[in-house]
């Protein structure tokens, strides 16, 4: 992978270091991610903070969210490319603030450094508190999603034993969608907002960041679903939608063949399907346009769209 260099990650000055150990840990496996991906989400990050935060918190919150989404993608390693249910474990008891394996290797010591930082920075902001019980909700819905990754990749043929080839597809997209991180960095925006959202705005709120997460997690499938199935990583909800309607059966999956998977999808409707869905979420959103005064939701519409499309183009560095 070579060296990391400050220019890479340019405005992560707090958050470099666990960069660097991060690397300095996966340079001899198959897994470590392209590192300009740190930089994306720089970027993406201070684009998608929302404007009625003070200048301070502005600057912190982007650099946050890169420390939360490497806390992320180092679960999401083990769980898709890796599949070791052990070290998964492991990391989902540190996300649910839980004792780890006395035992644990250096991988999930550095995931027990980045949470107790992530822990300490959220409890700063100004309305914590407000949103705590929302972070935590969410936490585990995430770890359920991983739970869920680890036992496609593991096995692809849960698709087929289990409930999720039975599920409708809005709902295989709820339960896959936490790992796109949109939903807590949404409630990092809040937690951060100059005016304390009113109680009665937060049932609206998570219902907002629910259907941003679900329409984010979309867009990143589209840009990555062929990368992931050329790792023999099924866990993307395109691919789930795929084996649902016989595009691709479990004989393609046992024959390794991933050039023949990914052509059988390319053929198929699937992006004018997804696309539609994310139209579609879109809407939902805007239905709360004029309701919620707390921060501009027209503007949070439009970024989420011009992310979007920024995806698209970074097909490259969003994965391995």
């Amino acid at each position: 992978m070579g060296k990391i260099h400050q220019k890479q990650i340019c405005g992560l000055e707090n958050s470099i270091s666990f960069i660097k150990k991060y690397y300095n840990l996966v340079e001899n496996h198959n897994f470590p991610r392209n590192k300009k991906i740190f930089s994306w989400i720089n970027q993406a990050s201070k684009f998608l903070v929302v404007e009625d935060i003070e200048k301070t918190l502005k600057a912190k919150l982007p650099a946050l969210n890169v420390v939360a989404t490497l806390f992320n993608i180092m679960i999401d390693d083990l769980v898709d490319v890796a599949c070791d249910k052990e070290l998964t474990n492991d990391f989902l008891c540190i996300l649910n603030g839980k004792e780890k394996n006395k035992k644990s290797c250096s991988y999930a010591n550095l995931a027990s450094e980045i949470h107790e930082y992530l822990v300490n920075n959220l409890k700063s902001l100004p309305n914590y508190e407000l949103f705590a019980p929302m972070m935590k909700h969410f936490i585990k819905r995430l770890s359920f999603s991983f739970q869920v990754s680890l036992s496609i990749n593991s096995q692809p043929l849960y698709i087929k034993k289990t409930w999720l080839v039975k599920q409708d597809i809005d709902r295989i997209i709820e339960v896959l969608a936490p790992p796109i991180q949109v939903f807590p960095y949404g409630v990092m925006n809040m937690m951060s907002l100059n005016k304390k959202p009113t109680t009665s705005n937060l049932k609206s709120i998570n219902q907002i960041l629910k259907w941003a997460e679900q329409y984010m997690i979309i867009s990143n499938w589209l840009a990555t679903w062929d990368v992931e199935v050329a790792h023999q990583d099924y866990s993307s909800g395109i691919f789930v939608w795929a084996f649902q309607n016989n595009i691709v059966s479990y004989k393609n999956i046992e024959s390794k063949n991933t050039n023949k998977i990914k052509k059988r999808i390319k053929s198929s409707n699937y992006y004018r399907f997804f696309e539609q869905k994310m139209n579609f979420l879109i809407k939902k959103i805007s239905t709360f346009e004029g309701k919620i005064k707390a921060f501009n939701l027209t503007d949070y519409i439009c970024k989420l769209q011009k992310i979007h499309k920024l995806h698209q183009k970074s097909k490259s560095i969003l994965k391995y």
